[in-house]
């Protein structure tokens, strides 16, 4: 079954910005010259500034910090994700406004990274041969902690390959550690390989990444062309590839894929035996060391042909050898039994036995489309649903339990503390009672809505769920008009995300009502100024009055501003919390939709009321410009 799947692009700045291995204040941006972290701080700070916004003046003032030390930063191009973020107010800010082409590294760490790193077919083989050949350390040495990415390659093709790719996709420079070993160092491509695919770091923890399930065909393929070119083995004398990993998850996973992509791959398992019958050259007598259980994985016959396909592997070597077998040999057919019909490998069942778990918990999945997966090397097909009854009753006790739940009363407003284990219809909410269930509505509903009749005029042609109540009906009989093949079927996302500014959702909702009937402009402007606008202003013009004031430098808060404008505790500049920017901001916006939409004028009154309210706060009586048409 073909998959198209999606094209993978990681943006680093989004994944390392929320990790807990690379604190804010280390992680650096690079590469924004001057003048662009100028206009970034101009977009973010001045409107505060009342028109004497200087960018390094006053962003340094309004970071606490002297100028030379925010010039140290925009000289190297070099600036603290932490910085950014509270010249932005938010994490999420950073990442919305850097652009794409900077690079991510460390403070005092020489290695950097691109900011986004797009999976194409080299970056899957690159990953395969990592899996294959490939861990990630850090380590503790006498200079300081070193941290290393490194893939082995005993052929050169594969090593050079390794340094381009490592470029291309990363902008890292790759070295050659000795004649088999390419290494890159620094933290940041470390935690790629190790935290952002959690594709392991060594042998027994290594996993196909998630990304090259979500990618399209030609990019799984690429990724075990990798693979089977570093850990692979093309047999010379049967039509067979093989390759071995002791990593149970990596075995379930490669196992996957392979299915994934039309190719049935077996598995047999090496039990550990004692290191003293493998190695007897390096291991005494009396030593008790065993191997690691090893898994193999087998692909024959006409799969290897499929594979052969499907699949390129990497290295010329394996490669040709792979096309000579399949020139050169006659593959056979699966092994099929009494009702086998070849789909499937089917065994012969040769013992059963009883086996006591070492499993606490099960659990039953649901495969879309197929409805099987591969799970102990077999394939598993669907399971019933009474895991996903469990499972949903889960979600609900605990997303809303009462250890997660915020202790405040806002934080449990819309909470479901109470679940019902049986529903009685008579007892839910009466809105809901109203609600018609037919499969087709009558010619008189449709007449009534041109003479924009009252609903409750039409109700003897109108079936609602509030007739069936009490009847044996009250559970079923639910139909509708419409039928879809999604019930998420719609907008994956709302223009409220899209749109920018508060304004610009406002114009829109505005714009919706101008088009529609059966909406009157004016009342729907009315609500916006009474139910957003006025309660904001009047609780920010409040909050401004109310506030305190907080150093710059310690972060200590004062009732009122002390006389001298300085700290107490550390000498630092004292600055308010709330300023005039964030309660004036809708101020000119709600009496123009008030003039423009035949506001009540009771509604623009009070909008002018407030007006004067929030200038007698903020305006200087004794420097107030005043012309000779005053006087008059």
């Amino acid at each position: 079954m073909s998959i198209q799947g999606n094209a993978v692009r990681f943006d680093l700045l989004e994944e390392f910005i929320t990790a807990e291995a690379v604190p804010n204040d280390v992680l650096m941006v690079k590469g924004l010259d001057k003048n662009s972290l100028y206009d970034l701080f101009r977009e973010a700070l001045e409107d505060d500034w009342n028109g004497r916004f200087y960018p390094l003046k006053s962003t340094a003032e309004f970071l606490g910090m002297t100028k030379k030390a925010l010039s140290n930063y925009l000289y190297r191009e070099s600036v603290p994700v932490s910085l950014l973020a509270d010249v932005f107010g938010s994490e999420r800010a950073v990442i919305e406004r850097i652009p794409d082409d900077v690079r991510l590294g460390m403070k005092r760490d020489v290695v950097d990274i691109d900011r986004t790193v797009d999976l194409d077919e080299d970056l899957a083989t690159l990953l395969g041969y990592y899996t294959a050949e490939g861990f990630a350390r850090e380590q503790s040495t006498p200079k300081g902690t070193i941290h290393q990415t490194t893939i082995s390659g005993v052929e050169t093709e594969a090593r050079e390959f390794f340094i381009e790719t490592f470029e291309t996709a990363f902008g890292l420079d790759a070295y050659r550690e000795n004649d088999v070993k390419v290494t890159v160092s620094g933290r940041l491509p470390r935690l790629f390989f190790e935290s952002v695919l959690d594709c392991g770091t060594a042998a027994r923890d290594k996993r196909i990444p998630q990304c090259i399930f979500d990618s399209p065909d030609e990019i799984a393929a690429a990724y075990l062309g990798g693979y089977f070119s570093g850990d692979g083995m093309v047999n010379k004398n049967s039509l067979e590839v093989s390759a071995t990993t002791v990593s149970r998850e990596l075995k379930e996973d490669m196992l996957a894929l392979l299915t994934r992509l039309g190719i049935t791959a077996r598995v047999d398992t090496k039990e550990p035996v004692p290191l003293v019958e493998k190695f007897p050259e390096f291991y005494e007598v009396d030593d008790g060391k065993v191997s690691a259980e090893s898994f193999i994985i087998r692909i024959t016959s006409e799969d290897a042909v499929q594979f052969a396909e499907t699949v390129d592997l990497h290295l010329t070597r394996k490669e040709e050898r792979l096309a000579s077998q399949v020139r050169n040999t006659t593959p056979t057919g699966r092994r099929v039994f009494d009702g086998g019909s070849g789909e499937y490998l089917v065994d012969e069942v040769v013992e059963v036995r009883y086996d006591k778990s070492d499993t606490d918990y099960t659990y039953c999945l649901t495969v879309a489309d197929t409805h099987s997966l591969i799970a102990n090397d077999t394939s598993q097909k669907q399971c019933d649903g009474d895991e996903d009854c469990v499972m949903l009753l889960m979600d609900g006790l605990l997303n809303f339990s009462r250890t997660y739940l915020p202790d405040k009363r806002g934080g449990r407003m819309d909470a479901p503390l109470v679940m019902s284990s049986r529903i009685d219809p008579s007892e839910i909410d009466d809105e809901a009672h109203n609600m018609d269930i037919m499969d087709a509505y009558p010619r008189e509903f449709y007449e009534a809505t041109r003479e924009m009749a009252d609903p409750a005029d039409i109700e003897d042609v109108m079936t609602i769920a509030e007739e069936t109540l009490g009847t044996d009906r009250e559970y079923t009989d639910f139909r509708h008009t419409h039928d879809t093949t999604n019930i998420a079927a719609g907008p994956a996302l709302s223009a409220y995300k899209t749109l920018g500014s508060m304004e610009d959702k406002m114009d829109a909702q505005l714009a919706i009502s101008r088009k529609l009937r059966s909406v009157v402009e004016s009342d729907v402007a009315e609500r916006i100024i009474e139910y957003h606008f006025l309660p904001d202003l009047i609780g920010n013009l409040r909050a401004f009055s109310r506030q305190e004031t907080r150093c710059l430098d310690c972060g200590e808060s004062y009732r009122r501003m002390p006389l001298s404008g300085d700290c107490r505790e550390c000498g630092g500049r004292v600055n308010l919390t709330v300023h005039e920017g964030s309660v004036t901001k809708y101020i000119d916006t709600a009496i123009r939709v008030a003039e423009e939409f035949g506001a009540r004028d009771y509604t623009k009154q009070r909008l002018k009321i407030l007006e004067r309210s929030i200038e007698s706060v903020f305006e200087n009586d004794h420097n107030k410009p005043t012309t000779i048409g005053d006087f008059m």
